[in-house]
């Protein structure tokens, strides 16, 4: 009951994720030979079962968030019955109930079991995949239970197989572990199992074949770090230090209390161990040899195995303690995750229907001919799903931002004479770039409304901001003092004929000045993006950038690729406009490789060697009301 209200109250709060929009933005393909071609193999990068399923429920229940994840939500909570089962049956009733207890009340499960993706049913048919597996080989049973639990196992693969490809591998795992203990009274009900299974795929093979000859793969995932298992179990936990603790006290008390009642490591808590360090092995491995597969979602699908195997440390208590472990486990789950992981906030993904509401208003509020809008949206159709519910349909001037286009939007900002100008991001990657460029001409900021990856500004020409962002600098160079930190040859530094201050940067110089610091100096009370804003003069064909690098250890930092780390922008576009006060700048957050020990540098680069002159350099950490 816990499970069933904590997964089914959160949908009423909840607005839809990019990708369960993407589902359902497929839904409006007609026919069943172009939503194979369209929605499923060059649509999406999963197998066909949910989208079609989608399909049915959809035409029949509509298209809300309640109705479309319902079902979803009943696969989650089966999930955490078919757990206490397998406990139950193949270890102990302790060891059940306590597996099904943190498949309850952790965060993760909750809210993979929300969303109208593959995740929750990809957990409940391993489950089930599981479940028959063990009643198949593990089950002293008559020969004719053998052949229907062989037809239900061979469903149950099928069944994962069309749900996600992490699960159709899950599941192809497991089937490999069972060529270990099959006897011969059930050797050809299993084997049959298999032979099912690969007959109900085999109409599904072409997509699969062409999905894994697509070039790339899922290059953007990043290659697993050596540490992916720890970080990955820090967050079904929450990412609570609390709770941890708490569970690891009760675990110790468990071995206080149990001495006499060892737990029995039975041949069931073997093989859950090697279910869920086996396939995550399998994941590490291929994604680093091949492509890119592993991703916290997908390792929910054996993640209940490692909950039975924690569940099984539990099993040695009495009684009365044991009650004592459940319930304290039950309390400390459910108040970290509604309070500390904000079951019931809005901040869980970036969202839509939250930026799409505030748009309409403003639309209507200041005139749609009045306002320019940039979005960067993996879909402009997502934010009109909730725009068209209002009444209203949202245009853009440009619904992809993607680096360095920061350009482009500054030479249409020069010539527009337009009051307002909407910018945000949802659910991608938006450099504050973007946001300073827009800001240049829009200085205001009207009305915004940021949440967990994702954010909307209205920003105006004038008027009077509603929000002011701290700034604090942590540079200079050629102001009033020139700070001892930077790096620079001494003989390139002369002055003007207006007898200013400048710094000659030629052929002879190319790189510099340099400044050099620690993030962990800067001692800001506010989450932080660096502005780096240059003066400076040079002949028309002048080509001048501005980068950041870092080293640890006097070892250069690298980025997830294994190559030195390097964020750049060039600066000449904005420096040749006179009106520009020959300034330019440049913001970004500093990379989450780089640490607040390691030394950051700041330098310029003079990229062909054409003589410029470089008046200042300003290093701002700016308050990051953007994408904190």
């Amino acid at each position: 009951m816990v499970g069933f209200v904590l997964r089914f109250s959160i949908p009423f709060i909840h607005s839809y994720s990019s990708d369960e929009l993407s589902a359902i933005t497929r839904l409006k393909i007609d026919g069943f030979k172009n939503i194979l071609d369209q929605s499923v193999m060059t649509g999406d990068m999963h197998p066909a079962g949910i989208q079609l399923f989608e399909e049915f429920w959809s035409a029949l229940f509509g298209t809300s968030e309640i109705a479309l994840r319902f079902p979803f939500v009943i696969m989650g909570v089966l999930s955490i019955w078919l757990t206490f089962l397998i406990g139950k049956n193949y270890v102990n009733q302790k060891t059940g109930l306590i597996a099904a207890a943190l498949l309850t009340v952790t965060y993760f499960p909750i809210i993979h079991s929300e969303l109208a993706r593959p995740y929750s049913p990809g957990l409940l048919f391993s489950l089930l995949t599981a479940w028959f597996w063990l009643k198949l080989l593990f089950n002293e049973s008559k020969s004719s239970k053998n052949w229907k639990y062989s037809i239900a196992l061979g469903l149950s693969f099928a069944l994962a197989m069309y749900t996600h490809y992490f699960a159709f591998m899950f599941v192809g795992f497991i089937g490999i572990t069972g060529l270990f203990f099959i006897k011969k009274e059930n050797a050809l009900p299993y084997l049959l199992s298999g032979l099912i299974a690969i007959l109900l795929f085999i109409p599904h093979l072409h997509i699969t074949i062409y999905h894994l000859t697509i070039d790339g793969g899922l290059q953007w995932l990043g290659k697993p770090s050596d540490f992916w298992l720890f970080e990955f179990l820090f967050y079904v936990f929450n990412s609570s230090w609390d709770l941890i603790i708490g569970i690891l006290g009760l675990i110790l008390l468990s071995f206080y209390k149990g001495k006499k009642h060892q737990p029995k490591c039975s041949k069931s808590v073997l093989i859950f161990g090697i279910w869920f360090f086996g396939i995550y092995l399998i994941g590490h491995i291929f994604s680093l040899v091949s492509s890119p597969i592993l991703k916290f979602p997908v390792m929910l699908f054996p993640l209940p195995f490692l909950f039975l195997l924690i569940g099984n440390v539990f099993s040695r208590l009495p009684k009365k303690t044991f009650k004592i472990a459940l319930y304290g486990i039950l309390i400390m789950g459910l108040l970290s995750t509604i309070f500390q992981k904000k079951l019931y906030g809005n901040e869980h993904f970036g969202v839509f229907k939250e930026l799409a509401e505030p748009m309409v208003n403003w639309r209507s509020n200041y005139g749609q001919d009045n306002i320019l809008t940039y979005m960067n949206v993996s879909n402009p159709d997502y934010l009109n799903y909730y725009a068209t519910q209002i009444g209203d349909s949202l245009t853009f001037n440009r619904d992809v931002m993607e680096f360095d286009e920061d350009k482009s939007i500054r030479e249409e900002l020069l010539h527009s004479t337009k009051e307002f100008c909407i910018v945000g991001y949802s659910g991608r990657l938006t450099l504050p770039q973007i946001f300073e460029t827009c800001k240049e001409f829009y200085p205001v900021i009207i009305d915004h409304r940021t949440l967990n990856n994702c954010a909307v500004f209205l920003l105006a020409k004038n008027g009077q901001s509603i929000i002011e962002q701290k700034s604090k600098t942590i540079a200079t160079f050629y102001g009033k003092t020139i700070n001892k930190k930077w790096k620079y040859d001494t003989l390139k530094h002369q002055t003007d004929r207006h007898n200013r201050l400048v710094y000659y940067s030629d052929s002879t110089q190319t790189y510099g000045p340099d400044f050099i610091f620690k993030s962990q100096n800067i001692h800001a009370n506010y989450p932080y993006y660096l502005k780096i804003t240059v003066a400076a003069k040079g002949l028309k064909n002048a080509q001048l950038t501005v980068s950041l690098t870092a080293k640890k250890n006097g070892k250069m930092v690298t980025n997830q690729n294994g190559k030195n780390l390097w964020e750049g922008h060039d600066l000449e576009t904005m420096l040749n406009y006179p009106t520009n006060n020959n300034k330019a700048y440049f913001a970004l957050k500093i990379p989450q490789q780089i640490k607040k020990s390691d030394d950051i540098q700041i330098s310029l680069w003079n990229r062909n060697g054409n003589p410029i002159k470089i008046y200042s350099i300003k290093i701002e950490v700016v308050e990051n009301i953007w994408n904190p």
